[in-house]
């Protein structure tokens, strides 16, 4: 159930309202609000600069491997496990791994290393959902009906597609030519120019009604249906366009975890070692607060304004790890 108490769980047509305040009390409340949110950028920009707890983790499992197998050198289990892995020696792989300089790259090596290392299951879940940071198991085709899991996923995922078709003001369609009742059938469009407003596009709306939302049409429908590889992070950016306003740490975890992701968790690092998690908590916490009592549509105009400054904010700063809901699409 929705833990957000600013909002009601009705979706109809939004009102008129803009997050803008044109009182100077409503003016000076921004102020504070933007410099909070950048404040937190800038902490978490710092955090990033430390070793990757889950690299630690992998350290420890590693040192287990070694005296559970009689090794004292770090170099000579470095060659063991790489014999393992592929039948040849390619130890430096394998220290590049345990070091966090680089992670492997792709599923079937991260799983290959976690065997070598004889992970127990519960660890291997641990290496692909928060080392590796990507879901518990993927699909590259659609699989027969009776996969359980993957059709529980697939009818969660229309659940959230039809509760933001629903959420569609019919006043957009007006600007355009389709036919307000066929809002299934432009679904990459709206996402498309949605997403660019959570962005620093976001205030060139004119370029994303312009934009050529055909060039996300592939990459759309793969995360739909739920096929193949979907970093976490995207993820995360679609449950956030998808659920909007109706978000909350609550929320976004429920959605991680049914999807197979692991949930928000102040320790987690990505990849590239940013503490992504440790800021989107932060965020929500802010939103929660800051939109108590408003109505929907000022909720998400809080919200793209919000990932609009971080999304300035990083792209300043060259972080493109933290850039939450940049696609390379937008750019085309």
């Amino acid at each position: 159930m929705l833990k957000v108490t600013l909002l009601t769980k009705t979706v109809g047509k939004y009102k008129n309202v803009y997050i803008s305040n044109s009182t100077k009390a409503g003016r000076c409340e921004e102020l504070k609000q933007r410099k909070k949110i950048l404040q937190l950028a800038r902490e978490c920009m710092e955090m990033s600069e430390k070793v990757r707890p889950e690299v630690t983790w992998l350290s420890e499992v590693y040192d287990r491997y070694r005296k559970r197998n009689g090794i004292r050198k770090k170099a000579d289990a470095d060659i063991l496990i790489s014999q393992r892995m592929h039948g040849v020696s390619a130890p430096l792989k394998v220290r590049y791994w345990r070091t966090g300089k680089h992670i492997p790259l792709n599923r079937e090596q991260c799983q290959k290393l976690g065997m070598a290392l004889e992970l127990e299951e519960k660890e291997m879940e641990i290496l692909l959902q928060r080392y590796y940071d990507r879901a518990d198991k993927i699909w590259q085709t659609e699989p027969d009906a009776e996969d359980k899991v993957y059709r529980e996923r697939r009818d969660r995922m229309e659940a959230l597609q039809k509760e933001y078709l629903t959420k569609i003001d019919p006043e957009r369609f007006l600007h355009r030519s389709v036919t307000y009742g066929k809002q299934k059938e432009n679904f990459r469009h709206l996402y498309y120019v949605d997403a660019g407003r959570y962005t620093l596009l976001g205030d060139r709306s004119d370029y994303l009604e312009r934009a050529a939302s055909m060039s996300y049409h592939t990459e759309l429908k793969r995360i739909m249906l739920l096929l193949g590889e979907i970093p976490r992070k995207t993820m995360i950016r679609h449950i956030i366009i998808l659920c909007a306003p109706y978000l909350s740490v609550e929320r976004l975890n429920e959605n991680l975890e049914a999807f197979g992701y692991q949930p928000l968790d102040e320790t987690h690092t990505q990849i590239d070692g940013t503490h992504l998690d440790w800021l989107l908590i932060r965020i929500l916490k802010i939103y929660t607060d800051c939109c108590s009592g408003k109505n929907p549509e000022e909720c998400i105009l809080w919200l793209q304004k919000c990932f609009r400054i971080l999304d300035q904010f990083f792209a300043d700063q060259g972080i493109a790890g933290l850039r939450l809901m940049h696609f390379k699409a937008l750019e085309r």
